[in-house]
């Protein structure tokens, strides 16, 4: 029979240890903007965080997503979440949460990145894309864009956005969904969910305002900087940048999603639709 000092010192490791705060994201789903908070609060407070760019697994280390998810790390943050390669090896210790973005402004938002801005260190497949999208108008480019943001070869080991957004168990109730449109626009709000997060519970917060996008680059949401990684800030700006075409393929294959999350989107956009996309969530008791 084990003694009383080691049952003891057993409860005492288990009282004493933090819960792990993982944060799923996407590309173009505030992946810069929602490390470099994690990155502030983490500093302050002396907590460890790691940031995981790719979806599966580093091609140069082999370092994989569910290594991370089991180290020792306090904040996990996957910029480009797959659902699949982490639904195994969420543990009782952690608590999760996945942002999400309405994914017509995905689709504005990748193309101007990638037509300019995008780093393409490392990204082979960018340099190709960008030198198409050069060559071709906006409204092919946005086309093409959206083609490249479903590909399952988006970058090494990682799916494109759209394809992990749309493929993403939304039932999985560990995991919290938050709209990136919501946590960007209210700062202050966002710092106060994450402060309920067990880890971040006595954790010095920074001012949440030094994250707004007025802060971030003197500019207001809407006034747009071609050169700037924080081109628009717009939750609206689908409405004009996209062509037809796009808009009415997104109702279709993602009105489910839409329905879901954004159904505002649903509303505005359904007029331009001549066709009848119609899906199983439609049939809502009223």
């Amino acid at each position: 029979m084990r003694d009383a000092s080691y049952i003891a010192s057993r409860i005492q490791s288990v009282l004493s240890k933090r819960r792990k705060l993982a944060l799923f994201t996407h590309h173009k789903c505030a992946s810069t903007w929602l490390t470099s908070i994690v990155a502030n609060i983490c500093r302050k407070n002396n907590l460890k965080y790691i940031a995981i760019p790719w979806g599966r697994q580093c091609p140069e280390s082999g370092y994989t997503i569910e290594t991370a998810l089991k180290s020792d790390n306090d904040v996990v943050v996957a910029l480009n979440a797959d659902y699949f390669s982490i639904k195994n090896h969420l543990s009782a210790d952690m608590q999760c949460m996945h942002v999400i973005r309405n994914p017509l402004s995905v689709v504005v938002s990748a193309y101007y990145s990638h037509l300019r801005t995008h780093p393409t260190d490392g990204w082979d497949l960018l340099i190709g894309q960008r030198s198409v999208l050069r060559e071709v108008d906006q409204d092919v480019g946005m086309a093409l864009t959206l083609a490249f943001l479903e590909s399952r070869h988006f970058q090494p080991e990682t799916n494109g956005p759209l394809c992990d957004m749309i493929s993403w168990n939304y039932d999985d109730l560990r995991i919290v969904p938050l709209r990136m449109e919501d946590i960007t626009s209210n700062t202050a709000n966002f710092f106060r969910v994450l402060s309920r997060m067990e880890v971040l519970r006595n954790a010095t917060m920074p001012d949440p305002d030094r994250f707004s996008f007025a802060a971030m680059t003197g500019r207001q949401q809407g006034v747009i900087d071609l050169s700037s990684h924080y081109r628009c800030g717009s939750s609206t700006e689908w409405r004009d940048a996209l062509p037809r075409g796009v808009i009415l393929y997104v109702l279709h294959h993602y009105r489910d999603f839409l329905l879901r999350f954004y159904p505002e989107v649903i509303f505005e956009a359904d007029s331009l639709s001549a066709a009848k996309v119609r899906s199983k969530s439609d049939c809502l008791p009223a």
